[in-house]
């Protein structure tokens, strides 16, 4: 199944782009500017410090924690927007 995108935030620092989508989830995908993959490679150079998958996490953990108690796994963190706030990478998105 496919999901609408629900925000966007560029780093320019990090050369990375975040998206949102609309079931909850975010992707990362790195080095937008020269040769974009959505596979973190890490190398001696630079260290990736989050992925699609620890983003995705906290967001599902925030939503638990928001809601107040245990919510079923099948149950969906509808995501209605995501912005960048104070700057990369402080995000905050609006869920239902």
């Amino acid at each position: 199944m496919f999901y609408c995108p629900s925000g966007v935030v560029f780093s320019p620092e990090h050369d990375t782009l975040v998206i949102s989508l609309t079931d909850g989830s975010f992707h990362v995908i790195y080095d937008i500017s020269s040769n974009p993959t959505a596979e973190s490679q890490l190398d001696s150079t630079k260290a990736r410090s989050f992925s699609s998958s620890d983003l995705s996490s906290i967001s599902r953990r925030v939503f638990i924690q928001v809601e107040g108690g245990a919510i079923p796994h099948a149950e969906m963190n509808r995501i209605n927007g995501m912005v960048s706030f104070g700057g990369f990478p402080i995000v905050s998105w609006a869920h239902e």
